[in-house]
């Protein structure tokens, strides 16, 4: 019987199962997938670089952060770890970067680990409908197991982490610590949003209305009934109250300057209905 190599959008559960089927993770006492990452468990910003080619190489600051690295030394890699993975199990997701229905990211999750396969699923959003814009989609290849050779490869070490802006690709080779592909693709945030005047909120928020602001769920070392200044009053009505005055005085100081419609709608708003719901950024 012939093994099916690409597993398409399994569920979290059946990647659970694979991971451990693979001998990649077991359950621990708590009923949580136990795994390791090897010799690192953080960041590698060393071994951390950004194809530079023409759409892009004017508006990167290149140095210690930003590694440079040619784009025939990028494709020569990914095409290697393609091959790497070409008679392997494979773990592909089609997932979204970001919530937001304009703005997100399509991305098409290729791992060579179920684990890593099931922390995309859990960090990336699951949307009923994949796509719906018809943008053109990103691609994450992801080969945990994969050896770099630094001379051969251009990399730093055995592992990189290569974003690729012009061929909408992120490469991890070598990389078994997970975070490197948040990180990464928070990073493609990070250069293409606040083109469209959007700064990416790197964590979970909640959103003030009447100041209409949002805020993060938590900081570390804060107690987070202090982030949200309505919870901290004794009575929420008057909290409510005012915050309205507050807010009718943005828009009345406003109204001196004849601001665009934009201006208002991201301001404060006196007359918005109170919902109190969490969102993720």
């Amino acid at each position: 019987m012939t093994k099916t190599l690409n597993q398409y959008n399994l569920t979290s559960f059946q990647l659970i199962e694979k991971a451990i089927e693979n001998g990649e993770a077991h359950l621990s006492s708590t009923g949580a997938l136990f795994t390791t990452t090897g010799k690192r468990s953080g960041r590698s910003p060393n071994d951390r670089f950004i194809v530079k080619e023409p759409s892009t190489s004017d508006s990167i600051e290149w140095g210690s952060v930003n590694r440079p690295i040619d784009a025939t030394t990028f494709d020569t890699l990914w095409d290697r770890v393609f091959d790497y993975l070409a008679n392997k199990e494979r773990y592909v997701s089609h997932l979204h970067i970001s919530q937001d229905d304009n703005h997100y990211i399509p991305v098409r999750v290729i791992t060579e680990t179920a684990w890593h396969g099931l922390y995309a699923k859990n960090m990336f959003v699951k949307k009923q409908t994949y796509n719906p814009l018809s943008k053109k989609p990103w691609t994450i290849l992801h080969a945990a197991n994969f050896v770099c050779v630094p001379k051969r490869d251009g990399t730093n070490s055995d592992g990189a982490v290569i974003i690729d802006f012009s061929q909408r690709k992120v490469l991890l080779a070598g990389m078994a610590y997970a975070g490197e592909m948040k990180k990464a693709m928070f990073s493609v945030l990070n250069y293409l949003l606040p083109k469209n005047d959007i700064m990416p909120m790197h964590c979970a928020t909640q959103h003030l209305d009447i100041l209409n602001l949002d805020i993060p769920l938590s900081v570390k070392g804060v107690d987070s009934k202090y982030l949200n200044p309505r919870k901290t009053w004794q009575n929420s009505d008057d909290y409510d109250l005012e915050a309205i005055k507050l807010a009718q005085l943005f828009v009345d100081n406003m109204a001196k300057f004849s601001p665009s419609e934009a201006i208002l709608a991201a301001g404060p708003q006196p007359a918005s209905e109170i919902v109190e719901e969490a969102t993720v950024a």
